[in-house]
């Protein structure tokens, strides 16, 4: 049975749970799955850990040589839970002939949806009149911004800024209430290519573009 230990996040109901319901995933497609958490991260209970396991899944903690060349031969896969690498020693894993992967858009959906809450909260003051009020105990009239016809900028058009710029997150479908006369997107990279997975949008000029209806 192949094993697998993941060292991502820390103790909360939130990722016990999680990770009670991934060994029960694991089980049940034939893996073993452990979870052993570090905080503050130990390199020592690390490399024990993996010299038991055939693949870890790895946090930002750095992984270099040194738990590299403990590992080699036994651990034959490290997936970096997120998309960076910045922490992780490739050429020294490429040495001791461990592969590195990484999560690639993972949550690229949650962010793009948190990216599209916070333009609106930025326009509506939110933030400002939530303390204010919660403080105070007194609603004040304040006067914000309205977000129809604001012009968005989103640069790069990678995972996060498709979908932000394909699909309006919070809808998840094609956008009737929303509306696309709502936006005008400006990107500062070439325009993503449509595929199947993303919603049937005209594909956008590389400088801009203003959709004058909504798809249907």
């Amino acid at each position: 049975m192949k094993k697998i230990v993941s060292f991502f996040a820390d103790h909360s109901e939130t990722f016990d749970q999680l990770n009670r319901q991934a060994a029960d995933h694991a089980r049940a497609l034939g893996y073993d799955y452990r979870w052993e958490p570090q905080s503050p991260f130990q390199a020592d209970q690390v490399i024990a850990a993996l010299k038991e396991a055939d693949v870890g899944i790895i946090d930002v903690e750095p992984y270099g040589e040194e738990i590299f060349k403990e590992i080699q031969g036994h651990t034959k896969l490290l997936v970096r839970f997120g998309v960076g690498f910045d922490k992780v020693d490739l050429a020294a894993a490429s040495r001791h002939g461990i592969a590195i992967a990484r999560t690639t858009a993972a949550n690229a959906s949650g962010v793009a949806e948190m990216a599209l809450s916070l333009i609106l909260a930025a326009r509506r003051g939110l933030r400002h009149n939530r303390i204010h009020c919660i403080d105070t105990g007194k609603w004040d009239r304040y006067v914000y911004h309205e977000t129809a016809g604001a012009t968005v900028g989103i640069l790069g058009l990678g995972a996060i800024g498709r979908i932000l710029a394909m699909t309006p997150p919070p809808a998840r479908t094609p956008p009737r209430r929303w509306g696309w006369s709502w936006w005008t997107w400006i990107s500062c990279s070439p325009p993503p290519t449509p595929s199947a997975s993303m919603s049937p949008i005209p594909r956008r000029p590389t400088t801009s573009w203003t959709p004058t209806a909504s798809p249907r």
